[in-house]
This record gives structure tokens, C-alpha cells and sequence, in this order.
């Protein structure tokens, strides 16, 4: 390990790191192009953004940069520049995946128009069968029609309780 790098071999190794940032950023935007924008894709997503990331760096500090390890300020270069190629790669990554699922959104809504009508005599013919041939696993319950008590009124199951008129 070397104690105090020259500027010019710490520029060097920001430069790269910046340069792996934006690769990892092309790939991250890459993946959730193609995973989608869901909770779960995203936590994949970031989740091996953040692997690759750490691999990319080690690997880089160990072959390329000039320390031999990863320092602070390659990883802040990496950090930079992936958090800005993030933002930057995002609405043409957007535009990409509207674009790709166009055709399978035509595509899936001239299949719904052509199902639609065969799933509506499906409903219609389950629904009839359910009218001529009652659940059996279902016991209708009688409703009892006369209340048992009156709501006003309160009974006392009690022989010590005061007769009615005298509350």
C-alpha cells in the first residue's frame, strides 16, 4: 500500500472509478428496463447494484488503480458518477421500455377484444347453472319473524329484582 499518492495517479484513479460508476449505471438502468418498476424488482435491482458495485471496485483497485485498494475518494468518484448517469439515463431507459411494450400492449388488446365476448357467455353460463342447481355445502337459515323481547324493555332473571312498574 502506498502511504501518499501523487494528484496526477489519484486523478487517474478517480477518472476510472467515475468510468465503472457510469458502467454500473448503464447496466443498473439496463435491469430495471427490463425487470420493470415494481417494489420487488427494485430491491433486486438495487441489491446487486450494490454488489456489482463493490466487486467492481475492489476488482479495479486490486488490477488498475494505483493504491492497490479501494480508497475513499475512488469510491466517491464511483458513487458520483453512478448516482448522476442514473439520472441522466433514466428517461431514455423509460422511452426505451414504453417503445418495447407497445407491441405487446396492441398485441394484448386485440386479444382481450376477442376474448371479452367469449368470457361473457362463460359468466352467463356459470351464472344460470348457479340459478338451477342450489350450493349444497349452504343451509339457508329461517329468520325468526316475531323479536323475542322488546328493545325498550329490560327483563331481570332475578327474584330479588324490583317489579316492573317500580324503577
Amino acid at each position: 500500500m502506498v502511504p501518499l499518492i501523487p494528484p496526477a495517479f489519484a486523478a487517474r484513479d478517480m477518472l476510472l472509478a467515475a468510468g465503472l460508476g457510469f458502467l454500473l449505471a448503464l447496466g443498473y438502468r439496463a435491469l430495471r428496463c427490463v425487470l420493470g418498476g415494481g417494489r420487488a424488482a427494485l430491491f433486486v435491482c438495487d441489491c446487486l447494484a450494490g454488489l456489482a458495485g463493490g466487486v467492481l471496485l475492489r476488482s479495479a483497485a486490486v488490477s488498475r488503480l494505483y493504491a492497490g485498494l479501494p480508497r475513499w475518494y475512488a469510491l466517491g468518484a464511483m458513487a458520483l458518477a453512478f448516482w448522476a448517469a442514473v439520472r441522466v439515463l433514466a428517461p431514455p431507459f423509460v422511452r426505451l421500455r414504453r417503445l418495447a411494450m407497445l407491441p405487446l400492449g396492441r398485441a394484448a388488446g386485440s386479444l382481450l377484444r376477442v376474448l371479452r365476448p367469449i368470457r361473457a357467455r362463460q359468466r352467463q353460463k356459470c351464472k344460470e347453472s348457479c340459478e338451477k342447481w342450489p350450493r349444497k355445502g349452504k343451509k339457508e337459515s329461517k329468520k325468526c319473524k316475531t323479536a323475542l323481547q322488546k328493545q325498550a324493555r329490560v327483563l331481570y332473571n332475578s327474584s330479588n329484582s324490583p317489579p316492573a312498574g317500580q324503577l
